[in-house]
């Protein structure tokens, strides 16, 4: 089900955020997701709450077998999250590797 983890992933930062847990949840999803109910009622229910959740979309420019351009009239996904006043970061995949340090 294309989105189905985004909520869930909310549940469980909900979950951390009511146990005062130190972590952070990184949740992972594609392009189409980003055109599902779930994805904007999460990103809505995580801001609204506070919630320790991460979204990381992967743009591999194809969700459910249809190009990106015909799906969504925005530049870049990353954009959306200001809807929720959400801060976005976007990278290219083949830079992000510098922003990674070790532990």
């Amino acid at each position: 089900m294309v989105g189905g983890g985004i909520p869930t992933a909310v549940g469980i930062a909900l979950a951390l955020q009511m146990h005062r847990s130190p972590q952070i949840l990184l949740s992972y999803f594609g392009d189409g997701a980003s055109n599902e109910g779930e994805f904007h009622e999460s990103l809505n229910m995580a801001s609204i709450w506070k919630l320790p959740v991460v979204f990381i979309c992967d743009n591999n420019q194809y969700g459910m077998s249809m190009n990106v351009s015909r799906s969504m009239n925005v530049e870049h996904i990353s954009t959306r999250a200001a809807s929720y006043n959400i801060p976005a970061k976007r990278w290219m995949a083949t830079t992000c590797w510098q922003f990674m340090r070790p532990c």
